[in-house]
């Protein structure tokens, strides 16, 4: 297992580089002068050379890529063009808030999307099974951006439910930085009023990045256990006199939990690369919104960054999967 797990690891590095490489060449490929952008249109082109210069951005591409990497075996992520600080410094202080988005939008769709393609399963074909089964095609087919749209049309303009954007009020000072995750600091320090006003700030931005994949993990969990349910051994339990309720939570669900388990990993990555989406849409202080700021400013250094802790986060969250399989399946061995 160890050894399998230091693999999987020296595998990430290729993996990166890799993303370093393609992040680099597509960046290079689009006609904006990042520049350009970066001293703004009323700069002159003395301004706009002096500095290119500042930023390397006069050297050839293979030559700003290979400063870059020798920058990054440092630890160094480079300067943002657009806010003129390191790289690492603006991920680390916007990530917290696009993690804790996407744990709490990953909790909602295992919460949900589970017990609900468990419940469609053990009453196939029945009006329960019927009634899971097409929201769940229709969520599917639903775009985030409609999504988080319609979320603040009616529970902010119209009803005036919940907040609209942000991680807590205008006014409102954030939690003391433990964890820099708002919900577990404001536990932590006792600020009861905070940890409701930050849920509720969530659950709008949540929900929209949750839905669809509620949706896909009801599906997913339906047909796998509907296909463990159909195997012999199960059948025999059912023949000795074993409860329906026992033959599926005992005997079955763990088996049909491999694919649910996979679906998991993948979920959770697909989450990470859809909060640009919604935290443009809900004004989330988070990485994802600041990749839409880099890209906007073709800040190619923010962009490079974001991408590889993104990657880094999902081959990590895969690798977990795979580690996870063992204690579902001790047959699988590595």
């Amino acid at each position: 297992m160890y050894a399998y797990i230091v693999r999987r690891l020296a595998l990430t590095i290729v993996v990166l580089l890799g993303i370093t490489i393609m992040t680099f060449a597509i960046s290079n490929l689009i006609p904006a002068d990042p520049a350009r952008y970066a001293a703004g249109l009323e700069a002159g082109p003395e301004q706009v050379e002096k500095l290119r210069r500042e930023l390397g951005l006069d050297r050839p591409p293979l030559v700003q890529y290979f400063n870059y990497m020798k920058n990054l075996l440092r630890g160094n992520l480079g300067i943002s063009v657009a806010s003129r600080r390191p790289v690492a410094v603006d991920v680390a202080e916007y990530f917290p808030a696009t993690l804790e988005l996407v744990l709490v939008a990953f909790v909602l769709t295992v919460i949900i999307g589970v017990p609900s393609g468990v419940m469609a399963a053990v009453r196939k074909d029945s009006l329960g099974d019927a009634l899971t089964r097409v929201p769940s095609l229709v969520a599917v087919g639903l775009p985030i951006f409609w999504l988080g749209l319609m979320g603040q049309f009616l529970l902010y303009w119209k009803y005036h439910l919940l907040p609209v954007g942000g991680r807590l009020g205008t006014f409102t000072a954030s939690p003391p930085a433990i964890t820099r995750l708002y919900l577990i600091d404001s536990l932590l320090s006792g600020q009861w009023g905070k940890f409701v006003e930050t849920l509720k700030h969530l659950i709008l931005p949540a929900t929209c990045l949750a839905l669809g994949r509620i949706a896909v993990m009801t599906r997913l969990t339906r047909a796998s256990l509907l296909e463990v349910l159909q195997q012999d051994y199960v059948r025999t339990a059912r023949a000795k006199g074993l409860s329906n309720r026992r033959v599926t939570y005992k005997h079955a669900l763990k088996p049909a939990f491999i694919p649910i388990l996979t679906e998991m990993g993948m979920q959770f990555g697909w989450m990470l690369a859809g909060t640009v989406i919604v935290e443009s849409i809900f004004a989330w202080p988070g990485v994802g919104r600041y990749a839409f700021t880099a890209i906007m400013y073709h800040d190619l250094p923010a962009v490079m960054g974001v991408t590889l802790v993104l990657t880094l986060f999902k081959v990590l969250s895969n690798l977990a999967v795979d580690v996870l399989y063992v204690w579902v399946d001790p047959r699988i061995k590595y």
